[in-house]
């Protein structure tokens, strides 16, 4: 009743400590706000800690909220890891087949026997195709275990068309006890749809027929003097954390950019979320009145479901993207989050991906491209992966002057290393948090924003002009090297140029030598008109300066 304030709300929280007492890990779900009647707080923590020795459940509200709460019925319950996970790779889109493809379904099996006893040679995974229409077996068998990720493949476009339920099951061979069982459905369709703005095969983002490097910023409100400054750069779209009104899409459009359209805070119960939102049951209404209302909306690159929410809330994410993916088929959804280690588990929730590194300045810059490696491994080629890098001061989010002044803003350096780090290691597109952190003073006071801000563009104009070869899908020539903790790299192939991107992650000098699979007609560096010579006409050693980027164009292998 009356619970107010700018944190968590009336909620519960699992917290574990060690045989000192000492705190090791917990897990922090949302609660409750306002007023309403009773409603389920719940919260999934991780495996416990081999050096736990004890465990607490707290009933709170933090310090500075107001108001009451009541709590009922607080239980803590036991339970084993689903030993099966699977990942509809392909179809990687809505889940539909077209004639144009895919030829097969493809889908990655995952076990995890640690709770169970079995071993892989005791199991098996067992598959079965059905009708939606006439609950008919349309195919099925069996599929041995691998020791890691299993592919099972299913028939695709030579399905008849129509919506089809796929079952995995894991099986124990001896007695065929189920262990588990995941399902998946996909669509065959006839005539391939027309999409304004879809996710190809390849997972790249395809607008008005055209592959778009999604390159843009978080905002708050969109305002005219504010978009033509921003408009004036390399950046293509920008990602609002407030709905939009009809207005300020015009305005977007008028500027050649496009938008991702906001209904992350469509759940009840989730701060910030509209006060119309009164109980789960006014979400569709809602979300149904925005989608209705500017799914035709030149400006619209995609919808944005959710912004860190917990996996708790799982069952509502999915409903929502199946909401806003029956009343609009033209535009795909994202979804951004900080959870990395848990990041797999929101895979069917969205359509692209995202997690949001903020290293600067209390942990290694290196941590932007571990956090795009990570998602990219946990999406399976599932889904495209849209990182945030850092452009801000963590001490605007501080409250003491203590707090704040541990801070400062990443240097240039830093964001485009981290830029380059995130792409190097597979991410399809790049949405800095965030514009308002740079452009209002009493956000970062110490910052020269149009000193920053000119410099910030040349880093955006870089990645623009190498989008040709970010959103090539052309096989790639095999360059290898030695694997080391301070290096991201990546290849690229544009008609005959090979690209070679290559980033030091650390604040140290590194160098280290590429093998080229043969004698390179000419190697320089991208934007400038410095050549490099291959020993033996296929090593090419690079010099590194700290957070140092190099890209390379190739010609002639």
């Amino acid at each position: 009743e009356g619970v107010e304030g700018s944190e968590a709300g009336a909620t519960v929280c699992v917290e574990f400590a060690d045989a000192d007492g000492k705190y090791v890990t917990g897990t922090y779900p949302a609660g409750a706000t306002g007023t309403s009647d009773w409603t389920q707080v719940k919260t999934v923590s991780k495996r416990i800690p081999e050096n736990v020795a004890s465990g607490t459940v707290v009933c709170y509200l933090r310090s500075g909220m107001t108001g009451t709460a009541w709590w009922d019925d607080v239980e803590v319950r036991r339970h084993r890891d689903d030993p099966l996970t699977i990942t509809l790779v392909s179809p990687n889109y809505r889940n539909e087949i077209t004639d144009a493809g895919p030829d097969e379904v493809r889908i990655l099996a995952v076990t995890d026997l640690l709770d169970y006893t079995q071993t892989n040679a005791d199991i098996e995974f067992a598959w079965r195709i059905t009708q939606e229409s006439t609950k008919e077996p349309f195919a099925s068998g069996t599929v041995e275990v691998t020791e890691k990720a299993t592919e099972i493949l299913l028939p695709g476009r030579n399905l008849d068309p129509g919506k089809y339920q796929i079952e995995v099951a894991l099986k124990e061979k001896v007695t065929g006890d189920i262990l588990s069982t995941k399902t998946c459905q996909i669509t065959r369709i006839a005539e391939a749809p027309k999409h304004t703005v879809y996710i190809d095969a390849h997972n790249r983002l395809i607008c008005d027929g055209e592959p778009f490097f999604p390159l843009g910023m978080y905002w708050g409100t969109p305002e005219a003097r504010q978009l033509d400054i921003y408009a004036d750069s390399a950046f293509n779209c920008l990602m609002p954390y407030n709905m939009l009104n009809e207005e300020q899409m015009d305005m977007i459009h008028a500027r050649g950019l496009k938008t991702f359209y906001s209904v992350k805070d469509c759940y009840a119960f989730l701060e910030g979320h509209p006060e119309s939102i009164k109980s789960e049951d006014d979400e569709l209404p809602f979300i149904r009145q925005k989608v209705e209302t500017f799914r035709d909306h030149p400006a619209l690159l995609a919808w944005y479901l959710n912004d860190e929410a917990p996996l708790t809330y799982l069952d509502r994410l999915v409903s929502h993207r199946e909401w806003v993916e029956e009343l609009d088929p033209n535009h795909p959804t994202w979804s951004v989050l900080y959870q990395i280690d848990d990041i797999g588990g929101y895979i069917s929730t969205c359509h692209a991906i995202g997690t949001d590194p903020y290293p600067v300045t209390t942990k290694p810059v290196a941590m932007a491209g571990e956090w795009t490696r990570k998602t990219v491994a946990a999406m399976q080629g599932a889904r495209p992966v849209w990182m945030v890098p850092q452009v801000f001061n963590w001490a605007a989010y501080k409250k003491s002057e203590a707090e704040k002044a541990q801070h400062r803003q990443p240097t240039i350096e830093e964001v485009r290393s981290m830029s380059w780090q995130c792409l190097a290691e597979g991410a399809n597109g790049l949405i800095y948090y965030s514009w308002f952190n740079l452009y209002f003073p009493d956000r970062n006071e110490a910052l020269d924003f149009e000193a920053y801000w000119a410099e910030f563009k040349k880093v955006a104009q870089e990645i623009k002009d190498m989008t040709p070869a970010l959103l090539s899908i052309e096989e790639t020539p095999d360059i290898t090297t030695t694997e080391a903790d301070w290096l991201n790299w990546t290849v690229r192939q544009v008609g005959e140029t090979t690209y070679l991107i290559a980033v030091n992650n650390t604040s140290e000098v590194h160098s280290t030598t590429f093998t080229l699979p043969g004698k390179a007609t000419s190697v320089k560096e991208v934007g400038t008109d410095k050549t490099l010579s291959p020993k033996d006409g296929n090593i090419l050693p690079l010099e590194f300066l700290p957070l140092g980027v190099w890209l390379c164009e190739i010609v002639g292998l």
